[in-house]
């Protein structure tokens, strides 16, 4: 049976042989060309990251409203870290935009397939695309912002592995847009010429050097305070006008609140001091009154001690016997309890007002601590204000939307960035960007994403800020609520005191009686009848 099958499948062979030797073949093929695929995309890789290494790629760029400071670069180097100026000016060309940027000597260095890799003065070394669609070779003559330069070199660098323009654009058009690379003294000539139609672009490319994180980087240049006299776009210097005399009103209006709680506190504060000698004057008054009224019902036979806490008990007990005590006597015992709850209140509404100025001080002090927390955070509120016309969450989403659009056909999609998570967002589209060769367009978005960040500082600082304002509010509750018991606490205090004279008056004139003196004591007359 074996045998029958065998010759049976070298007789379907032979047979079909050209059908077999084709799928063969295919298969053979095929595998060839998978093998040589990845062989391919390891090679390039390597070699992109060979050649990276070779020609300092950059770790990373940022962009800045005006150059740093002699000062802010030295702090940056002396960490180990490689800065470059990266600056750049925009000239049209005809219809396309033709970028110059100085020489680069540290990072991303120019990669010459032809000529020079370093520019002498009056030369220009040019991207190699751009040079094949403008057909330019080595020697010719090339004019940008009214200046001569002769074609020097014609080459890449890492950083443009995709020579986008911007962010928006889908494809590399080396017919609209190009770049090359002319001596700092020809830059510095084309800059003064004044030809370029956008203003200069300052873009700082770095090497690590594994001496510092992004992040800690990025902490760093957050640091730094800018320095107005350095700007130079009137644009800018009128926003940034506008910023500071906001903040300087808010910090003028606090400036002049925390005085005027200062004032206040320091009355209240002057009250509480007194608090004691008014509350122990009170209670000597009514020990006083209590005494006399003693006195004068033992010189009338009656054994009774009388306390603040019986003696409404005790005099009402006497009041309401009329078989013991006569008409008369029972009528001074109305009188004197009336005296005595007259001084009671009088007393009652000096711990009253003594309470409200203690509370009325805690009060202040909790205010105090409020507006001093506000003047604290001021610094954080400076720096937002100063960063709050660089970036806004809304207006970066319209226009990355729009300029992200093109890119959906790629699979590339732009939900929006969100308060809490645009570092996050910003990051993964770079990432996206820099796997598409696209390194410009992703070095944009870090940039985007770093103005982001100075939004958010300011967000935070106005929270900071927010929550001194509370709890000034929380002082101020608690000093209102205090003056209220103050203002509450003053009507019995006034009427306990006209009380308190009137029964003096009643008492001085019951002795002067006894000495046959008729006279009529008041408030206002009695110093006048008693000299």
């Amino acid at each position: 049976m074996q045998r029958i099958l065998s010759k049976r499948v070298l007789r379907d062979i032979r047979e079909n042989l050209l059908r077999y030797l084709a799928l063969f073949f295919l298969v053979a093929l095929v595998m060839y060309m998978v093998v040589a695929i990845v062989g391919a995309a390891e090679t390039i890789m390597q070699g992109t990251k060979e050649s990276g290494r070779v020609h300092h790629r950059e770790d990373g760029q940022f962009g800045v409203f005006v150059p740093l400071t002699e000062k802010e670069t030295a702090q940056i180097t002396e960490k180990g870290v490689t800065l470059q100026r990266d600056f750049s000016l925009d000239f049209h060309l005809g219809q396309s935009t033709f970028r110059v940027y100085q020489a680069r000597e540290s990072v991303d260095l120019f990669v010459p397939a032809e000529g020079e890799e370093i520019p002498a003065q009056g030369e220009i070394l040019l991207e190699q695309h751009y040079a094949e669609k403008h057909e330019l070779q080595l020697g010719d003559i090339f004019i940008v912002g009214g200046k001569e330069f002769t074609v020097a070199g014609i080459g890449s660098t890492p950083d443009y592995d995709a020579a986008f323009e911007k962010t928006s654009d889908t494809t590399v058009d080396s017919n609209l847009f190009g770049f090359g690379f002319v001596t700092a003294e020809d830059y510095e000539a084309l800059k003064a010429g004044g030809q370029n139609f956008r203003t200069e672009d300052y873009t700082y490319t770095y090497l690590l050097n594994d001496t510092m994180t992004d992040q800690e980087l990025k902490e760093l240049l957050q640091s730094f305070e800018l320095d107005r006299s350095k700007v130079t776009d009137t644009y800018f210097l009128e926003m940034l006008a506008d910023a500071e005399e906001t903040k300087n009103d808010i910090q003028d209006g606090i400036q002049e609140l925390l005085d005027g709680v200062d004032e206040l506190v320091d009355g209240v504060d002057e009250l509480a001091d007194h608090n004691t000698e008014l509350t122990d004057a009170a209670d000597e008054l009514f020990d006083a009154m209590l005494e006399q009224v003693n006195d004068s019902l033992k010189d009338v036979g009656v054994e009774v001690t009388l306390t603040s806490g019986n003696y409404e008990q005790q005099l009402n007990a006497m009041i309401a016997n009329p078989h013991a005590y006569t008409a008369s006597l029972r009528q001074n015992l109305q009188d004197a309890k009336k005296s005595l709850e007259d001084l009671q209140e009088f007393r009652d509404g000096v711990k009253s007002y003594t309470d409200g100025v203690n509370a009325a001080s805690a009060g202040g002090g909790a205010l105090v601590g409020g507006m001093s927390q506000i003047t604290e955070n001021s610094a954080a509120l400076n720096q937002g204000a100063d960063a709050i016309f660089n970036a806004i969450l809304g207006m970066v989403n319209e226009q990355l939307q729009a300029e992200l659009e093109p890119y959906a056909a790629y699979g590339i999609s732009f939900p929006g960035l969100t308060a809490g998570g645009y570092g996050e967002q910003l990051d993964q589209l770079a990432t996206v960007f820099t796997q598409m060769g696209a390194s410009q367009a992703a070095g944009q978005l870090s940039a985007v994403k770093s103005q982001l960040d100075t939004v958010a500082q300011f967000r935070d600082g106005v929270k900071a800020y927010t929550a001194g304002v509370g709890e000034a509010a929380g002082g101020s509750q608690e000093l209102f609520q205090g003056l209220s018991v103050l203002y509450t606490a003053s009507e019995p205090l006034v009427d306990g005191t006209d009380a308190v004279v009137d029964a003096l008056m009643d008492m001085v004139e019951a002795q002067l009686e006894e000495s046959v003196i008729q006279v009529e004591l008041t408030a206002d007359n009695y110093k006048e009848e008693l000299d």
